[in-house]
């Protein structure tokens, strides 16, 4: 990818940095169609369910002002049901709490009175849910947390960031699963395989970053790593990416100048 273009990518990424992370999502705010056009929607805002224990259906535990998704593959899948955890460990005032937690008593005692769907609350920045999705050490599994509302919040996912970040610079709509963009056939680019030494010169803006099959990132040409991590932690920017020592990444992928997608062929008139 030319320099010019790498930037404008890294630039995207990074004006996401602090958004929030759920399975399945490629940009959207939650009950919008906003994400990246192969997956625009699938986010969606559960306002308030109040109950604070755990239940044996996910979909019926606590949340409030958190954002859900549940991706089924087909009508026979049952699905993998998710709600946002909202980066409840870097944002300030996020914390785990339990269901017999004073403060969570004295919130349900007053927003289980009023009907936040119509916007009849006053201006918060962090809510209770029990987080479903991925996190340190495997999925959350329905812990109990205090973390940012997920009010006009964009949602990724690892890859959907990928896809998002280069859709809005470049005008290209890709969607590949982890293990196809280190595949030249599938992503178009130049792939380095770090595990058996390989390696480019330097970095440069834009270049993307694998974790064998389950994890998916860029980094800047100053090492920057951009990535949507964990629902834990959100979209981040960390320093200290090395060739030299490029940790538990398997793979560097350079990748090409895209072309903008042509635009669609406007529909006929009835």
């Amino acid at each position: 990818m030319s320099p010019e273009n790498g930037a404008r990518v890294i630039a995207e990424a990074m004006s996401h940095v602090g958004e929030h992370y759920i399975h399945g999502g490629y940009g959207a705010t939650p009950g919008k169609t906003d994400g990246c056009p192969c997956r625009p929607g699938m986010v969606n805002l559960i306002y308030q369910q109040m109950n604070p224990a755990k239940s044996g259906k996910p979909q019926s535990d606590m949340a409030v002002l958190a954002a859900q998704t549940l991706i089924r593959k087909d009508e026979n899948d049952p699905g993998k049901y998710s709600v946002c955890a909202g980066s409840y460990t870097v944002k300030k005032g996020g914390h785990e709490i339990s269901e017999f937690d004073p403060e969570l008593k004295t919130f349900l005692d007053y927003f289980g009175k009023i009907d936040l769907r119509l916007g009849q609350f006053p201006s918060i920045l962090m809510s209770p849910r029990r987080a479903y999705g991925p996190g340190p050490g495997g999925d959350i599994g329905g812990k109990l947390v205090w973390g940012e509302i997920c009010v006009g919040a964009r949602h990724f996912d690892c890859i959907g960031f990928i896809s998002f970040c280069i859709w809005k610079a470049m005008g290209k709509v890709l969607q590949l699963e982890i293990k196809y963009w280190r595949e030249p056939f599938n992503s178009g680019g130049q792939v380095f395989d770090m595990r058996a030494g390989q390696k480019p010169k330097e970095l440069m803006d834009a270049d993307v970053l694998i974790q064998a099959d389950h994890h998916i990132g860029f980094v800047s040409r100053d090492g920057t790593l951009v990535q949507a991590e964990d629902t834990d932690l959100g979209v981040r920017a960390t320093p200290g990416f090395s060739l030299d020592s490029p940790g538990n990444w398997t793979h560097l992928v350079r990748l090409p100048d895209y072309k903008p997608d042509p635009p669609p062929a406007p529909k006929p008139k009835k």
